[in-house]
């Protein structure tokens, strides 16, 4: 592939490499989102929007049903709630009045979204507010003098000569607009950070369909609300910030004559919009030549050696100009993506696209170094940017992860060799291994286990060699030898690679050469450096072979093989003691309030409810608290808000990190209720799943002086409130698991891979949930209820796939995509967990969380008899049992009880007042 450098030369290379941003350029350097609260899925749009607009006719029914299918939107947010139609149901009145109303809502909501996405920007960003020295405002959903550009000034703290710039009413290109003012800015002040922010709400539009306004429909079907910002910024400070995208020519066109193809109109009740059929024939045919005066300035010439960053306007328009360009099938795959998410988000989707194509060029190995990002709007106008991408961020942590791998390998043939030494050790050792490991009716002796163990141990080494040089191959490829490092981590890189390289006295010359030749750049540097490990001196120049036999030599002055099987044999039964003494400390402790049965009365309730008797009060908002790796499982409590939002209740979903530390997601719920509380002036009930009741407890221990006023009660879920056995079997130090690096296994998985806190699973061990409720505990007047279960372990339960996601795929005789439910068995992994724990403690569990450990001193608990493990609550089954209650209704019966506790404490406290 053709590449061109920053001096404007072209060059062909392969190999990945950092690229350093030019001179005098305009970069992005951090990307935030924000959104309002309310999510509509789809499927759920036609009945909500045909409601609430008291629409009776059944042909634009069942036109917007048509129009929902093929926008491919899957998911939008939406400021408009049930809520503001409430208070304003003359938004929903044909014919009504009704511009103050809608500003009224708008105004002060986009700058409340573009407060957000500024925070999560700056965040990101790392450097102070008063860096910033230009914003850049965005916004075809508010009208008011002074506008939202000083209002979210004054908000972030801003400095009062910042300079300010406000574009109104440009529509989908917006976002692009503002980047190209943006990069002007930055290039022409040196010193100077871009704040650009675009805001958009479909509160102006929102309007009861009509025959005679076809076009309300689409916008019903593809448009949602959000908000986004990015810093912009030339040469930027490499110890401080991140460039990730450089914006190196910018240009904007109008196609003559096309003004009124895409026709928007302010009135009495609101903003009218018209859109032409001929949009997308407009666009395909003059999309060619836009294209190419961009890449001109690159000396670009083939469409597919680029990555696009496409303001998905509709699917008719990606994939007219997917077409006509001849792009390849996955060039717009991020475009698509952001739709399906989002909706058409107005001038904020090309963030969301271009979020979305960090995200993708973080996965890629060999990377495009250019690209396009483009919108299109009312002019007909077009804007785009020649982008060029500066960095692979995989690549940044190449190293790393190479030196956790090389790591990984050389522990484990240390143990290897450790074995071989003290089978050839000689007859010294073999009288030592002569003697009883355990006592002396154990009979484990040299005639016994001990010579079976040895005759496997050269297929374990052979294996373990051969591992080595696989790993030594990928993890040379991943060596980043641009970031610098300091003379430790080369020693140590130095170190393990050449441990790689000594791995096997048995190793063949040719597997030696291609394993030396994998870190030849390493070796080369180390021939003055003599390395310690084991006792052993090298030198670099040494020969591999000589190395390993001295391995094997020194071990001779290692401990004698009794006391090494010794620490291996406590080691195992520190192994197999486990978490045998910590499961239920909460029960043993002094000091804890008993507990209430509730499993009667809940089980009343959730009949009641399969009859249709629904008792919620739409006097509160109901908050889910997701558990740990809820961020990759998109269906996670889905099925629950949408029956919720069907009964007319105010429910969300916290949009926390699932893998964040406790108290950090504690401070991000406390966030999340005062928000809330500040918007609806109505309390909030907390139902937390898994982790997420852990987080959510921990919310209301640490700030129930500020939440004591907004929060009526806390249900917890399957929940570890006392701490998990796994978790703690995983990270306890001193088990036989140490030999595999267990640990540095998760901290691969949690950190590297789902780029999570490690310290997530940390708080979920019995010695920190120890600590945490020694000083935390929660509030005696707060109602509590504890739900917990026992996972099921029959042929049918195994066999039982989970429903956790989507995925698309193209059908090639529509032309539409099709929607395939994204599977996993979680009910056999579940009933697999459930019976180690049973068998090796003898205990009750979900599959994860020991029935002891969920129950909350001082709650109602829920002991339900139906077998139910523990993802069965948040993702549905492909085989769902109808004759019994569903995950939603066992949640809304968690939270009737919930509610029920709540009035009965509030009416003891009276009493006792009295």
């Amino acid at each position: 592939m053709s590449k061109i450098n920053s001096n404007g030369s072209s060059s062909h290379s392969s190999a990945p490499s950092r690229r350093l941003p030019t001179p005098g350029k305009a970069a992005v350097l951090a990307i935030g989102k924000a959104f309002p609260r309310q999510l509509i899925p789809q499927e759920c749009l036609v009945e909500g929007y045909i409601r609430d607009t008291k629409c009776e006719d059944v042909s634009i029914k069942e036109k917007l049903e048509r129009l929902c299918k093929t926008t491919t939107v899957k998911t939008r947010y939406t400021v408009m709630s049930k809520e503001i139609l409430d208070k304003y149901p003359e938004l929903a009145t044909e014919g009504t009045p009704t511009i103050k109303q809608r500003l009224d809502i708008a105004n002060p909501a986009v700058v409340e979204m573009a407060m957000e996405a500024s925070l999560a920007c700056i965040k990101e960003w790392g450097r102070p507010v008063e860096d910033i020295t230009h914003i850049v405002y965005v916004s075809s959903s508010e009208i008011r003098l002074p506008g939202g550009d000083l209002y979210l000034a004054s908000q972030l703290g801003l400095r009062n000569d910042v300079g300010r710039v406000m574009l109104y009413f440009l529509g989908c290109y917006g976002g692009v607009t503002g980047l190209r003012v943006a990069k002007d800015i930055a290039e022409n002040n040196p010193g100077s950070r871009v704040l650009l922010t675009t805001s958009e709400t479909t509160i102006l539009g929102f309007r009861p369909p009509n025959k005679a306004r076809p076009y309300d429909l689409v916008g019903a079907a593809l448009f949602g609300d959000g908000a986004a910002a990015v810093i912009v910024g030339a040469n930027p400070l490499m110890d401080k910030e991140s460039p990730f995208l450089e914006l190196h020519y910018a240009v904007q066109q109008f196609l003559p004559g096309t003004q009124n193809v895409i026709d928007g109109r302010l009135t009495e009740e609101g903003i009218n919009f018209k859109l032409g059929r001929d949009l997308p024939q407009k666009i395909e045919d003059n999309i060619e030549v836009f294209c190419k005066k961009l890449m001109a300035k690159a000396d670009l010439k083939e469409f597919n050696d680029l990555f696009w960053a496409v303001h998905p306007g509709g699917p008719a328009i990606l994939n007219r100009l997917e077409s006509n360009l001849k792009l390849e099938n996955n060039k717009l795959e991020c475009s698509r993506r952001a739709l399906m998410d989002y909706g058409n988000v107005s001038s904020n989707t090309i963030f969301y696209v271009m979020d979305n194509m960090r995200e993708e060029l973080k996965k890629k190995k060999e990377m495009e170094e250019w690209g396009l990002a483009l919108a299109f709007g009312p002019g007909i106008t077009f804007e785009g940017i020649l982008l060029r991408s500066l960095r692979n961020e995989f690549h940044k942590h190449g190293r790393r992860i190479n030196r956790i791998a090389v790591t990984l390998i050389t522990d484990i043939r240390i143990l290897f060799k450790k074995l071989i030494s003290m089978k050839e050790a000689g007859s010294s050792t073999s009288r030592e291994l002569s003697r009883p490991l355990l006592g002396q009716d154990d009979r484990i002796n040299n005639d016994g286990i001990i010579p079976q163990l040895f005759t496997s141990v050269p297929a374990l080494n052979d294996a373990a060699s051969y591992l080595a040089q696989t790993t030594s191959l990928i993890t040379g490829c991943f060596s980043d030898y641009s970031v610098e490092r300091d003379s430790r981590d080369s020693v140590d890189s130095i170190m393990h690679s050449q441990e790689l390289v000594t791995f096997s006295s048995g190793q063949t010359g040719e597997s030696m050469e291609y394993s030396s030749n994998c870190h030849s750049s390493l070796s080369e540097s180390s021939t003055s450096v003599p390395l310690l490990h084991d006792g052993v001196a090298r030198d670099s120049t040494e020969n591999p072979s000589q190395n390993a036999g001295a391995l094997v030599q020194s071990n001779n002055n290692l401990p004698n093989g009794i006391s090494i099987f010794q620490g291996l044999i406590e080691r195992a039964r520190r192994t197999v003691r486990g978490s045998a003494d910590d499961i239920g400390w909460l029960q043993r402790a002094s000091g804890m309030p008993p507990v209430e049965d509730g499993s009667e009365r809940f089980t009343e309730i959730l009949e009641d409810i399969r009859h249709g008797l629904h008792k919620l009060p739409n006097s509160m908002v109901y908050l889910l608290i997701p558990g740990l790796f809820s961020n990759h499982g998109p269906l996670y409590f889905v099925n629950t808000k949408m029956s919720f939002s069907k009964l007319g209740l105010a429910c969300h979903i916290a949009k926390i990190h699932s893998e964040a530390s406790v108290e950090k997601n504690a401070r991000e719920i406390k966030e999340y209720i005062e928000e809330i509380y500040w918007g609806s002036k109505k309390r909030v009930f907390l139902l937390g799943h898994s982790k997420g009741g852990v987080d959510a407890a921990a919310a209301l221990s640490l700030y129930w002086p500020d939440l004591k006023d907004k929060v009526a009660g806390l249900a917890l879920a399957q929940s570890p409130y006392g701490g998990s056995p796994i978790a703690s079997d995983i990270l306890r130090e001193g088990q036989l698991g140490d030999y595999v690096n267990l640990r540095k296994l998760m901290e691969i998985l949690i950190c590297k891979v789902i780029k999570g806190d490690m310290q997530s699973l940390e708080d979920l061990t019995y010695e920190r949930r120890m600590e945490f409720l020694r000083k935390h505990q929660l509030p005696r007047e707060l109602p509590v209820v504890s739900f917990h279960t026992e996972a099921g372990i029959t042929p049918a339960v195994l066999a039982t796939l989970s429903h956790v996601a989507h995925a698309e795929l193209p059908s090639l005789s529509s032309g539409q995509s099709a929607k395939l439910p994204v599977v996993m068995p979680l009910g056999a992994a579940m009933a697999a967990c459930a019976q180690l724990l049973q068998v090796r403690y003898g205990e009750k569990s979900d599959g994860l969380v020991t029935c002891r450990d969920a129950e909350v001193p001082g709650s109602i608990v829920v002991r339900p008899k139906r077998k139910l493990d523990h993802a069965w609550m948040v993702y549905s089954s492909l085989s769902n049992d109808t004759s019994e209650a569903d995950a939603s209704q066992v949640c809304e019966a968690l939270l009737t009880l919930l509610v029920e506790v709540g009035q009965k404490k509030k009416h003891e406290l009276a009493m006792k007042d009295e």
